[in-house]
């Protein structure tokens, strides 16, 4: 999965060509699958691509923005293959690979926060829907209301970014090994370089295989 400041801005590239008329239900939606680790929807319920098996503008606009996350998580993958083919190919396991690419997500959501005003839009998301029937509203506004929190400052950090992962439960260990591996990518200029063309070349993946004119 892409991290939260990078899905807004996917959204945002795409909002015009999807004619989306509710920017609170639009963006609700483009966050909406990941609320799993906060509801325990299981992942191939929230991240199911049949959403994508049709025109996407038919959608409602919450169901726009969910299919766009579906497309982000998809094309961010190519991009990191295409940018870091070695590294990737020399990953010895599921957990390494696991770790590797997250590290990367975190780099490139802190960079996208530079790019646009993350704080702006996060603090429009406080519209849910329960589309698989079994989510709480209180899980919900606590899974959306820690991202606010989070892009608040306008200047996160990778303590910042991780810190929300541990609040969902996840295995300190293992977000340990994140932090230890984005802290070494960002020590590497030319590693850094290559974090911040991963947006631009997602973009470019999915209009190379998606026409909305």
């Amino acid at each position: 999965m892409a991290l939260t400041a990078t899905h807004l801005r996917f959204a945002l590239e795409m909002k015009d060509k999807l004619l989306v008329q509710h920017m609170e239900q639009y963006l609700s939606g483009a966050m909406y699958p990941d609320s799993r680790y906060f509801t325990g929807v299981a992942r191939e319920v929230t991240h199911d691509e049949s959403l994508l098996a049709g025109d996407v503008r038919q959608l409602d606009d919450f169901r726009k923005g969910w299919a766009m996350h579906l497309v982000c998580d998809r094309t961010q993958g190519k991009a990191m293959e295409q940018l870091f083919p070695e590294e990737i190919a020399s990953l010895q396991s599921n957990e390494e690979s696991w770790i590797f690419r997250t590290a990367l997500k975190v780099l490139q959501d802190i960079d996208d926060t530079q790019q646009f005003d993350a704080n702006r839009f996060v603090r429009m998301m406080t519209w849910y829907q329960s589309p698989c029937g079994n989510e709480t509203s209180e899980q919900l506004e606590r899974y959306y209301g820690l991202y606010r929190d989070l892009y608040a400052s306008g200047d996160v950090t990778i303590e910042e970014e991780t810190a929300v992962w541990v609040k969902a439960g996840m295995d300190e260990k293992l977000v340990e090994h994140v932090k230890e591996k984005a802290y070494r990518l960002k020590g590497t200029p030319g590693d850094m370089e290559r974090v911040g063309q991963l947006y631009a070349l997602s973009v470019e993946h999915y209009f190379l295989t998606n026409k909305l004119d």
